[in-house]
């Protein structure tokens, strides 16, 4: 425990030497220099630092994210750095209570504490505490999960102590998407069809097909506990992309982006997860032992992957909000996808079915925020 301390305490250090200190000490600035960070992107830099230590469910971690990202960026919308620091402090000390002492100390290097929030800044923070009671967020029961689960050939079954991850997930409350938003995912082909055995045969031959290149991809969108997550690597593939960009330095516009960012990919799990336990399909090995995976099977359901849902959310999204990389941003998104089958992980119709999950959420989101322009 005390070596973790240390590592956020260092990473506390590191992310708040990068931060631009002339824009978050100046309620006024919004404009940053080139090369220098924006506090709402030193924000979600060291969420990920907690993601990292405490290993929540890939949609756990992307929970976290949202609210940090939105209580940043509704407050910095019409508030100061000041008061988006302070917003955010109060947020993600209530919805990471194991790391208040750590927050607070990254927070006071942003900006100095504000001690009252005018009223609309206040009304953020205690929309979203209270957002983080009841938003159906529950921690893992696998006995009771596994007692309910179908069970059979074609089945996902549990091979370690980990698992089933999140399978309350789907009931969540969603960010963006209407609490009546529905998706139609058909069902994957039936265990032991024609279709099926052929979808068994294509990931068997991508397992063998897997190269130096397709592992370089596989370990770079991997996401596994320990890790920034799936939604992590998408923020900071956001960043990647716009480092350079005039967006990188006007730390209001960037934290509108980030955070319909981060609420679209949380509602993409959620749509994602629901379907994997609507489903409970085994993994691709766990019907042919010989498929030789590039890691270990997720402990959770295959259909329909997760990595294919965000992705495709995420680069829908991002396409509109930040047009000049669309292209690199589909691209990512097709990589992300692939990774899955040549991992051996995941079923082609895993990826393709996800894939379109994450298209119309992501469009269902951009109709819902009219393009981006409001959360």
């Amino acid at each position: 425990m005390r070596r973790q301390q240390r590592t956020l305490a260092r990473t506390i250090v590191i992310i708040s030497a990068a931060v631009a200190l002339g824009a978050c000490s100046s309620a006024a600035s919004e404009t940053l220099s080139k090369g220098e960070i924006p506090a709402s992107r030193a924000w979600i830099v060291n969420t990920e630092t907690y993601v990292k230590a405490d290993k929540p469910t890939p949609p756990g971690a992307a929970r976290l994210y949202a609210y940090v990202a939105k209580a940043y960026a509704d407050t910095r919308a019409h508030g100061s750095v000041a008061e988006a620091n302070e917003v955010t402090r109060r947020v993600a000390t209530a919805v990471m209570p194991t790391h208040v002492a750590d927050i607070d100390a990254f927070a006071s290097t942003i900006a100095k504490p504000v001690t009252t929030l005018p009223r609309p800044s206040q009304q953020i923070v205690d929309a979203l505490v209270e957002r983080s009671k009841a938003d159906n967020w529950q921690a893992d029961n696998n006995d009771a999960a596994m007692a309910s689960a179908p069970k059979g050939p074609g089945y996902w079954v549990k091979v370690t102590k980990a698992g089933p991850f999140a399978p309350s997930a789907g009931t969540w409350t969603r960010w963006i998407l209407p609490s009546d938003a529905t998706f139609d995912v058909p069902p994957p082909p039936t265990f032991g069809s024609p279709a099926f055995e052929t979808q068994l045969q294509e990931v068997a031959d991508a397992a063998r097909k897997r190269d130096a290149e397709w592992v370089n991809a596989i370990n770079y969108w991997g996401g596994v506990p320990g890790t920034e997550g799936p939604s992590g690597i998408w923020l900071n593939q956001l960043w990647k992309r716009v480092s350079a960009d005039p967006l990188a330095r006007d730390d209001r516009s960037y934290a509108r982006v980030q955070s319909v960012l981060a609420q679209t990919l949380a509602d993409a799990f959620m749509e994602c997860w629901k379907v994997k336990y609507s489903y409970w399909t085994a993994r691709p090995d766990m019907t042919d032992p010989m498929i030789k995976t590039a890691m270990p099977d997720p402990p959770f359901p295959g259909y329909v992957s997760g990595h294919s849902t965000i992705s495709a959310a995420a680069a829908t999204v991002l396409a509109k909000l930040t047009p000049t990389h669309a292209d690199e941003f589909r691209n990512d998104a097709l990589q992300a996808r692939d990774s899955r089958l040549y991992a051996g992980i995941h079923f082609p119709v895993d990826n393709e079915q996800g894939f379109s999950l994450g298209t119309n959420v992501g469009n269902a989101v951009l109709a819902q925020t009219k393009n981006g322009t409001r959360t």
